[in-house]
């Protein structure tokens, strides 16, 4: 039986691997889910010294999720939530509300592109009242790194229409990729590279004692979304 998950698809963009784990994260561990919340935790502190000019503010204090499914959107509504109700309780007097922003973009010309319409367009004004900024149809040609200043990295996320964000953390939630495990057999792969099985998880031509599941498998007949609800059901 076969069920090694995904990885992260980076799809080779230039920044993030150099970067990851220090201001740019991935969300597919416990890890990665410490390490998003001790850097936004040390973003604010960073925020909060005196010497922190509105510039350095307005930089550590911008959030940039990359990848608009279910995992990307899910985690805005969290990240929002944990900064205004948690941390802004904490660091209310310093007045570093005004300068938080969060950044979604997505490469597909909608949010949670595989569900339907009327929830799109809900979730788009939902962002849009929590003055969230949505930027659809684009994608992340590069993370850079602009040099040492005011005691923190620089943080760049170019966009392909030539925009720059600046950013104090960017989540990547921008897609899945197979494991090397998975990469180096030599079976028939769906798309994503996921293993093709039918629809009793069974993997073609291997005397029925082979089997795949989770998100390395794809049914070949009827392609499922890689999330928990449709693993359960």
């Amino acid at each position: 039986v076969m069920s090694m998950g995904m990885k992260t698809n980076t799809f080779g963009t230039p920044g993030v691997m150099e970067r990851e784990g220090q201001d740019v994260f991935f969300l597919k561990h416990l890890w990665h889910a410490r390490g998003i919340r001790n850097r936004i935790i040390e973003c604010f502190e960073r925020a909060a010294l005196p010497s922190a000019s509105e510039a350095e503010k307005r930089r550590l204090l911008s959030f940039v999720v990359v990848g608009g499914g279910a995992t990307g959107c899910e985690f805005v509504g969290e990240l929002y939530e944990f900064i205004h109700d948690d941390v802004t309780g904490i660091y209310g007097h310093e007045h570093l509300q005004e300068h938080v922003k969060i950044t979604v973009v997505e490469g597909g010309p909608s949010l949670l592109g595989p569900f339907d319409q009327t929830l799109q367009l809900d979730l788009l004004k939902n962002f849009d009242n929590k003055n969230i900024d949505v930027q659809l149809s684009k994608s992340v040609k590069a993370i850079e790194d602009h040099g040492y200043q005011d005691g923190a990295h620089k943080m760049v996320c170019k966009l392909s229409d030539g925009e720059e964000v600046e950013f104090g953390a960017l989540i990547w939630c921008g897609g899945n990729a197979p494991v090397k495990f998975t990469d180096r057999l030599s079976l028939d792969k769906g798309p994503g590279g996921r293993i093709i099985v039918d629809e009793t998880l069974k993997v073609p031509d291997q005397n029925g004692r082979v089997f795949a599941f989770g998100d390395a498998a794809v049914i070949e007949t009827l392609p499922l979304p890689t999330i928990a609800m449709a693993a359960y059901q």
